[in-house]
């Protein structure tokens, strides 16, 4: 490792400690914050520290366990819990979303991927703010965390297919792209089949994966060997490793239902290292000067709009379930809040070459105004209840 790669992953490593107390004291997300302190570091040995080498590994490993994390986030039971008739109601809320955005990306003459950037919907903030306020418990909360995990999921298959469709056109090559992926998919069933009854009938041989105090931490390798080896059958077979990755947490969350421990440890883990890196370095490769370029905010300021009113317009069918207005409005501020996902697709379709380096810059100034602004407004919206004093 050379002098410069040493120096960057110390500043590096002392910055994802310092991210999170300074997000905290300046009521930040952290994503936000170790991204804009990515754009103060951008500049000299550590920019191009992490052009390559250790830490540009460091931040793909990252971004491979943020869609990770955001597999796991998918909660089954609120699904199941739901019923058919809330699930399809909900899907079809969604798939609105992504029609909608579809309209206005072709309105607007942008590639294809801008609707992806519009319609984008993930569970990062939407937990973190729906936990701060008291509301992740409730009809609300319940139906909001219902709607994200079917966008996510729905955003990371479409976007799978926009990859192939860019790299091979319609043709034979894409079909057997798409054979690959559901390959992945069958593979992914069997081995969730295959836990699933293996955890029903021998409950006690699995107890040490999700078990509190094992010093061997059975659980973490497990989730992480899982991870690995579906986004390793990913790039053999040439498909987009996040997608493996993805699959990976959603089979943990399924498996595990109750295995709330491990999903903390697992958490813990990246957030605690590898997920900031990745988020420091989308700040790195950010150019300040992209806030004055009127090229990025002529993207930004239509796509900031529309990404809003994609959810909103879809969301007042929730007026037909008993929901008001307020609760319309904390929906859409909240799901057109994904700062992890937005930031994902921009760093996708840049490695692609399908947009500039001026729509990527814009699509992450979108995440970032999203981030700050939604979840503040949904706090305005629902605040916190206030605890009543004991006598």
């Amino acid at each position: 490792m050379v002098h410069n790669e040493a120096y960057a992953l110390f500043l590096v490593a002392t910055l994802a400690f310092v991210a999170p107390v300074l997000s905290r004291w300046m009521r930040l997300p952290e994503a936000v914050m170790a991204i804009l302190i990515g754009v103060a570091l951008g500049t000299g040995a550590t920019q191009t520290a992490f052009d390559a080498g250790f830490l540009r590994s460091l931040a793909d490993f990252g971004f491979l366990y943020l869609m990770f994390l955001a597999g796991l986030e998918v909660d089954f039971d609120q699904i199941q819990a739901g019923g058919p008739g809330t699930t399809a109601f909900n899907m079809v809320i969604v798939l609105v979303v992504f029609g909608l955005s579809l309209g206005a990306s072709i309105y607007m003459g942008w590639p294809l991927v801008a609707a992806f950037a519009i319609a984008a919907m993930s569970l990062g903030l939407v937990v973190t703010t729906l936990v701060n306020t008291g509301r992740s418990k409730g009809r609300l909360g319940q139906r909001i965390l219902l709607l994200g995990s079917l966008g996510e999921f729905l955003t990371l298959v479409l976007l799978t297919f926009y990859i192939f469709f860019e790299k091979y056109g319609l043709g034979v090559e894409i079909l057997v792209e798409i054979l690959k992926l559901l390959g992945i998919f069958l593979v992914a069933l069997v081995i969730l089949l295959i836990l699933r009854r293996a955890v029903w009938w021998y409950p006690h041989r699995f107890e040490r994966i999700v078990c509190q105090d094992d010093p061997s931490e059975i659980g973490v390798r497990a989730g992480l060997a899982l991870m690995i080896a579906f986004a390793a059958l990913a790039a053999f077979l040439e498909v987009e490793k996040i997608l493996g990755a993805f699959l990976a947490g959603m089979m943990i969350s399924f498996v595990f239902r109750r295995a709330e421990m491990l999903r903390q440890k697992l958490a813990s883990l990246g957030n605690g290292f590898f997920i900031p890196i990745f988020f420091l370095s989308v700040g790195v490769g950010f150019s300040p000067a992209s806030f004055f370029n009127p090229a990025v905010v002529a993207f930004f300021v239509p796509l900031f709009a529309l990404s809003l009113l994609a959810k909103l317009v879809p969301m007042t069918a929730l007026l037909f379930d008993r929901f008001g207005v307020r609760e319309v409005l904390g929906s859409a501020f909240l799901l057109s809040a994904p700062v992890t996902l937005m930031v994902a697709i921009a760093k996708i379709s840049s490695d692609l070459g399908v947009i500039d380096s001026a729509m990527a810059d814009a699509i992450v100034m979108v995440a970032l105004a999203q981030a700050l602004l939604f979840p503040s407004l949904f706090q305005l919206l629902f605040p916190r209840p206030k605890q009543e004093v004991k006598a």
